[in-house]
């Protein structure tokens, strides 16, 4: 045997190529085809010379390619007809006979003599026929019958040989799942469900996550190759998606429940190419998630933890984006935003909150309730009793015996360790985020605590290594964003209650740690604030200050509830602030940094001000436990701001700062505002009043005058009785006074006065009476009066002599103010009497009365005022037109807003309920759509209705939902109903029985905390079928004559609330009215209207539930004739009772609904003018006909 040479003894390539054509003799050359018959000529099977049939496949496969890519569209066209005819000449011609025989032939020959390449380019040429075949519709009968050719036993059997080949063979493996993907893709499915009927041969479970598992190549990873080599993971990818995009629900459902493949499918995202990453999650999205035919448990199957896990490692790929495309980190995220944050999606579950699983029910005051508390750890449910409840009963007396408070909840102290959750799938993914590395995964794990804030106490329970010890570094950085951004989630609704709040708290421990996470305890907080790093600093005062603010929302929140539900709520208030103190440093701790922080560092200072007030307004008995003596900081602080040469950026920041000193100044008991320091001119009072009058920025000046006008009526200085207080006139004279030349001299005067009137303010009430007692004792002043007039009067006497320089300019703002308080409104008797004291002290004093005229400032006040007035009034003027207008136009969309709704052309209702699991058909309201069918106008709707819910009803008591045995019981009785006492067959049930059971299941039944629960399930066991004409009104009985199942005091609202709603949306049609009509709903609920303990929500309800009257035929006119609707409209709009617009609006729609002839003649003319009317007395000789009344109203 000759040993071969090696392939460096070769002169370069040209010796390659020579020994190629010696070795075929040139017959790999590519023929090019003229015609359909030269292409016939060439396919002719023969097996005589394999290498010259290859070469003949490799002939038509270049054909084929030039119809796909060629630029010349002539010549694309003349070869499109020379394929067609040859596709017409392989149509078969006996039963026996297949398309395209003669490659077939080559195909199966290929196989039997296992030559691969060429089993390979028969393959392949297969694909691009299809591709031909599948882009014009003229050749969509030849895609049938090779789709068909291709599925045959014989030939699908190839196909899932060349699928099981070795996986070293990707040139015969890729071309077959590219063939099954253009035959599953053909004419957008057409052929799908029979590919995946032979399942056994084209879509086998191991070779198919084998094959999904193959990414040998190389070549594909080079993003600058525009040909790069699929490999064979990225084809069967394909072929996966083709079949999630084409097939039905059942089909999906059944590869969707096979783990196997769905996990072989994300398994490896994380290497695939940009475009395949891409083209997976969009699948996963629009086909599995948004798909509303499949089940939510087949969605959970597929996204589970490590699923997700999958597509959040493409956050951590390092690959440079696509040009004109989004980069993978980008996509992952959306996705995984869109999968987390959406409930209808397969992953996240409704949850309660801060009210951990199995602590829903409500307890009732002095009763003793059990719980099972069904506790999810991974994978395994467990069961945990909790005992629960509010008084220890004494086994000898009946009497309560020791309240233990929340104590007694045996469940509210029992999540010290780890907390149960609902969302068992994201608990688990969100544990392998990198939050503190990532910007993205730190989004992404904030927004699912907003979207689940039950994770929120679970998720930094099993965070034992996030270490939080102060370190300047990127690390450090990052998991303080995620600590921040965690505070900042707003609180949930109720604390996750639905609508109201429980009767108890929910535990502390979980409160907590949305509050202040366990991260951020007081050793590890009290590091930060000593830090020497500046940002750490910053970064602990702006976390702690996020943290008091929430607190005092949650408190708010806790209080708000006490009211409403018990005591409970107080005792779980004080143990959250007992649990936050326990984290948060102490003030000391805080005071020590403001005073160890330069003056210069106008930030911080402005923070740790904040933090300080926040201090005083949250948790004030724990920040008095240290002593900070204010006066001296708030003193410095306004000595800065009397410097005028400061730039307005530094002002603001310190007006800031000053703004939060006069919080903590407010709540300190040992501040002294009347006391003047050293460093000040005048008082701190007289000092802050100063820059009130001379700064308008809104973060001061508000802070600034509620503090103000609260010293000022404590001490009795000014009074507040007047509609304009007499702060306003201070004010203005303060500023009026600079263009006087004599602010500080006034300020002087002012500063002098208060001190006296607060060190003897019984002195000056004695001064007034003696005065008015010299006056003869006849009038006393009754009216208000401002003391520190009282004082300016007794001191003037004294300014001719010590302030002599300022005598007249003190004498016209004195004189000013004394006018302008008497215009205010202060009492005129004693006004007159201190004006007479101010002129006896000119006169002795020898002043020119000339130069004390407060004229001109008495007429700037009152120009001042006009203008005012006149803005007021002409805007009041310029848009009452245009208000009246919309208010007119919005009153006629609210009316349009409540009319019945029409019935659906279809129902699809009927079976949206059958692909879905009973968890499902619960929470997603499936089962009063299907009840309301039983309304429907059509005979055969109402029919398979009615079989449905008798179905669904069986497929309810079979499974394990907790409130199956009640929803059978529903849906039996509303068969019975419908089915015997108000049969279908003669006409459609009235909404008033479908309306009525649809919110009992999907509002009542299946949330056992409702009001109504135990109310409905009496009703429930009152018997097999309801009387649906009596419906209204024993439910009007229940509600009104009966105690509320509960003892708080929002029960009976939310009892009357639910009955008001099923009113409105069960008023349809005349049947309905006709029962509202003898059941005596509108005397109960107009009367309900009009009494003094009903709140607003429910007459807004009532009002619609008269607008929905107008749209139901013949209402109106029962309404106006039987009840007297306009009389009341009309007393209640004299009451004001409500919207007058909205009154008058309605009253309109009534006469303008109603059988205007009848009421013309029934109000002889009074409502309707007989001219207007038409034909009254024709509609009246018909209505004695017809023996219908026609008296008069008394």
């Amino acid at each position: 045997m000759n040993k071969k040479r090696a392939f460096s003894q070769y002169n370069g390539s040209e010796a390659r190529e020579e020994k190629r054509r010696k070795a075929t003799d040139g017959a790999t050359v590519p023929v090019k085809i003229e015609s359909a018959r030269h292409l016939q000529q060439l396919l002719v099977f023969s097996q005589d010379d394999p290498i010259e049939l290859r070469n003949n496949i490799r002939s038509f496969k270049n054909f084929l390619e030039s119809i796909l890519y060629d630029e010349d569209e002539n010549l694309k066209k003349e070869r499109r007809s020379l394929l067609k005819e040859y596709l017409e000449s392989q149509k078969p011609k006996h039963e026996d006979h297949v398309f395209l025989r003669d490659v077939e032939e080559a195909w199966s020959f290929a196989s039997q003599t296992q030559n691969d390449p060429l089993f390979s380019s028969v393959t392949a040429v297969l694909v691009l026929l299809f591709r031909v075949i599948s882009g014009h519709l003229d050749f969509r009968d030849y895609g049938f019958q090779l789709g068909r050719m291709i599925l045959h036993f014989n030939q699908v059997k190839l196909v899932s040989r060349g699928l099981s080949a070795p996986a070293h063979k990707e040139f015969v493996i890729s071309p077959c799942l590219r063939l099954l993907t253009e035959v599953v893709s053909f004419d957008a499915g057409a052929l799908a469900k029979q590919v995946y009927a032979k399942r056994d041969f084209t879509f086998d479970t191991k070779t198919t996550t084998r094959n999904l598992q193959l990414k040998k190549t190389n070549a594909e990873q080079d993003q600058s190759d525009p040909k790069r080599i699929q490999t064979v993971r990225t084809t069967a990818v394909r072929y996966l998606l083709a079949h999630l995009k084409y097939q039905d629900e059942g089909v999906k459902m059944d590869i969707l429940r096979n783990g196997n493949i769905t996990r072989a499918l994300f398994v490896h995202l994380h290497e695939d190419p940009q475009h395949v990453v891409k083209e997976i999650l969009a699948v996963a999205k629009s086909n599995i998630l948004r798909d509303n035919s499949l089940p939510r448990q087949t969605k959970s199957q597929v996204m589970n933890y490590r699923t997700l896990a999958d597509v959040a490692a493409l956050y951590r790929v390092n690959k440079d984006p696509e040009v004109g495309e989004e980069s993978v980190q980008k996509m992952a995220h959306e996705f995984l935003l869109l999968v987390c944050t959406e409930p209808d999606l397969g992953v996240l579950l409704r949850t309660s909150g801060w009210y951990p699983p199995g602590t829903d029910r409500e307890i009732s005051m002095g009763t003793h309730s059990s719980v099972e508390l069904s506790d999810v750890h991974g994978d395994r449910p467990q069961k945990r009793h909790l005992a629960s409840s509010i008084y220890i009963r004494d086994d000898v007396q009946d009497n309560p015996g020791i309240d233990l408070g929340l104590d007694s909840v045996d469940w509210h102290n029992s999540f010290q360790d780890d907390i149960p959750v609902r969302n068992v799938i994201l608990s688990s993914f969100i544990q392998g985020l990198r939050p503190y590395a990532n910007q993205l995964e730190r989004e992404l794990l904030v927004t699912i605590f907003k979207s689940a804030p039950e994770l929120v106490a679970s998720y930094f329970f099993k965070k034992r290594n996030f270490q939080f010890d102060p370190k300047l570094t990127a690390t450090w950085i990052g998991y303080a964003s995620v600590l921040f951004t965690t505070v900042e989630l707003p609180v949930p609704p109720w604390l996750g209650r639905r609508t109201t709040y429980h009767s108890v708290p929910p535990p502390v421990s979980i409160a907590i740690e949305s509050i202040l996470p366990q991260p951020l305890s007081q050793r590890i907080l009290k590091k930060c604030l000593n830090s020497q790093s500046d940002l750490i600093i910053l970064f602990t005062i702006r976390i702690l200050t996020m943290a008091f603010e929430k607190l005092r929302t949650v408190l708010r929140m806790f209080n708000e509830a006490a009211e409403e539900r018990g005591p409970l709520w107080k005792e779980g208030a004080t143990r959250l602030i007992e649990a936050f103190t326990d984290r948060c440093p102490t003030i000391r701790e805080v005071i020590t940094t403001f005073q160890q922080t330069a003056k210069t560092n106008l930030m911080r200072r402005e923070s740790i001000t904040r933090l300080l007030a926040l201090y005083f307004q949250v948790i004030p008995s724990i920040a008095f436990d240290e002593k900070f003596d204010i006066a001296p900081v708030l003193a410095e602080a306004l000595q800065h701001l009397e410097n005028d040469e400061i730039d307005p950026e530094t002002r603001q920041m310190r007006l800031l700062e000053l703004s939060h000193l006069i919080t903590i100044a407010r709540w300190s008991p040992e501040m002294r505002w009347f006391n003047k320091p050293q460093i000040l001119r005048f008082s701190p009072f007289i000092t802050l009043l100063k820059l009130v009058t001379r700064n308008s920025f809104k973060g001061f000046a508000d802070t600034a005058m509620e503090l103000l006008v609260f010293i000022l009526a404590d001490q009795g200085i000014l009074q507040t009785e007047t509609p304009k207080p007499s702060v306003d006139v201070l004010i203005y004279i303060l500023r009026t006074s600079q263009n006087e030349g004599a602010s500080d001299a006034f300020l002087d005067f002012l500063d002098d006065c208060v001190q006296r009137f607060v060190r003897r303010p019984l002195k000056y009430l004695d001064d007034l009476e003696m005065l008015e007692q010299e006056q003869g004792g006849q009038q006393k002043g009754i009216g208000p009066i401002s003391m520190v007039l009282v004082t300016m009067i007794e001191q003037w006497a004294f300014a001719p002599r010590n302030r002599s320089d300022a005598v007249y300019s003190l004498g016209r703002i004195i004189d000013a103010y004394l006018a302008l308080s008497e215009r205010i409104g202060e009492d005129e008797y004693d006004i007159s009497i201190l004006r007479r004291k101010f002129h006896e002290t000119i006169e002795k004093s020898e002043l020119d009365r000339s130069q004390l005229s407060s004229a001109t400032l008495i007429d700037a006040f009152q120009i001042e005022e006009q203008k005012h007035d006149e803005v007021n009034s002409s805007s009041g003027t310029a848009v009452q037109p245009q208000t009246t207008e919309d208010q007119a136009m919005e009153n006629k969309e609210w009316l349009t807003a409540y009319l019945p709704p029409p019935e659906p052309e279809s129902h699809p209702d009927l079976l949206r309920w059958m692909h879905k699991d009973i968890d499902s058909i619960v929470e997603e309201n499936l089962i009063s759509g299907l009840i309301l069918c039983l309304s429907s106008t059509t005979l055969s709707i109402r029919k398979e209705a009615l079989t449905n819910i008798r179905k669904l009803a069986a497929r309810l008591i079979a499974s394990a939902h907790p409130e199956r045995h009640q929803l059978h019981l529903l849906l039996l009785e509303l068969a019975e109903t419908a089915d015997r006492s108000s049969p279908i067959a003669d006409a459609p049930l009235p909404f008033t029985a479908t309306i009525f059971a649809a919110r009992a299941a999907t509002t009542v039944l299946a949330d056992p905390t409702h009001c109504l629960y135990p109310k409905l399930n009496r009703f429930l066991n009152r018997g097999p079928a309801w009387r649906v004409g009596r419906l209204p009104a024993s439910w009007r009985a229940h509600v009104f004559l009966q105690p509320p199942s509960e003892d708080d005091h929002g029960a009976r609202v939310r009892e009357i609330a639910w009955l008001l709603d099923w009113l409105f949306d069960a008023l349809r049609t005349p049947a309905d009215a006709e029962i509202f009509r003898v059941c005596g709903v509108w005397e109960r609920v107009l009367a309900y209207y009009a009494a003094p303990f009903t709140v607003r929500e429910a007459k807004a309800r009532i009002l619609e539930m008269v607008a929905r009257a107008t749209a139901v035929e013949g209402a109106s006119t029962t309404l106006i004739t039987r009840f007297g609707v306009v009389a009341w409209l009309d007393m209640m709009m004299t009451l004001r009772d409500g919207d007058v617009a909205m009154l008058r609006t309605l009253r309109g729609r009534l006469l303008e609904t109603c059988d205007r002839a009848r009421i013309a003649e029934w109000s002889a003319g009074m409502l309707i003018p007989r001219e207007q009317a038409g034909g009254a007395e024709e509609v009246a000789i018909e209505a004695e006909m017809e023996g219908v009344p026609s008296e008069m109203p008394a």
